[in-house]
C-alpha cells in the first residue's frame, strides 16, 4: 500500500517560544502584512501568550489590526512598553480586535496577543509604523485640499494634528493631549 501523508498545519509567521516578553519575535521590516499566529489550548503550541516586538521612535505612529475569524472575539491585544506598562489595549470584543498608538518616545515595544479559556485561535495581523508630520503653523493646508471648515470644529480644543505621511496623503490625526490618544 502506498500512503500519503498531508501536513494540514497552517504555515505560520511567529516562531515559538514567544510566551513572554524576553522571548519576543522581533517584527518584520514595517508595515506588516497578515502575519499568522496561533494561541489558546490545543493550538500548535497551546498558550495562551505571543509577544512581538518592535522599535519605535518619538513622533511615530503604531497601529495594528488581527483578523481572527474563529476565536476573534476571545483575543486581546495589547502594546506595552520597555518597562511592561500596557499603553494601549484591545479586548477581543469582536473577530478583529485593533489599536493604535502615537509614540511619545524611543523605546522598545512590545504587542501581546493573548487569550484566556479559548481554544486554539489562528490570527492574522497587519501593522503599520509610520512617521507622523506635525501639521504646518497655518492649519489649512492648500496644497492638501484641506478646508478650513474642517479645522474650525477642533481648533477650540487642546489637540494636535497629524498628517500621516507627506502632503500628498489625505489621512489626517488628532491626538488630545488629555487623554494621550490617537484617534484617527
Amino acid at each position: 500500500h502506498d500512503f500519503t501523508y498531508f501536513d494540514t498545519t497552517p504555515d505560520y509567521d511567529e516562531v515559538e517560544n514567544n510566551d513572554a516578553p524576553v522571548e519576543a519575535n522581533p517584527l518584520p521590516a514595517f508595515p506588516v502584512y497578515e502575519f499568522r499566529g496561533n494561541v489558546g489550548a490545543s493550538g500548535y503550541d497551546g498558550d495562551d501568550h505571543d509577544y512581538y516586538s518592535f522599535y519605535a521612535q518619538s513622533g511615530d505612529y503604531f497601529d495594528i489590526y488581527v483578523s481572527a475569524p474563529v476565536g476573534g472575539e476571545n483575543l486581546t491585544v495589547e502594546l506595552l512598553d520597555s518597562s511592561l506598562s500596557v499603553l494601549a489595549s484591545a479586548p477581543g470584543e469582536s473577530e478583529a480586535p485593533a489599536l493604535s498608538w502615537p509614540v511619545l518616545s524611543d523605546d522598545d515595544y512590545y504587542v501581546h496577543i493573548s487569550t484566556e479559556g479559548a481554544g486554539a485561535v489562528d490570527y492574522t495581523f497587519n501593522a503599520h509604523l509610520e512617521v507622523l508630520s506635525p501639521w504646518p503653523t497655518n492649519p489649512i493646508d492648500d496644497s492638501a485640499a484641506s478646508h478650513g471648515f474642517a479645522m474650525d470644529a477642533v481648533q477650540s480644543y487642546p489637540c494636535v494634528v497629524f498628517r500621516k505621511g507627506d502632503a500628498a496623503e489625505s489621512d489626517i490625526y488628532f491626538a488630545r493631549n488629555e487623554y494621550q490618544n490617537g484617534m484617527g
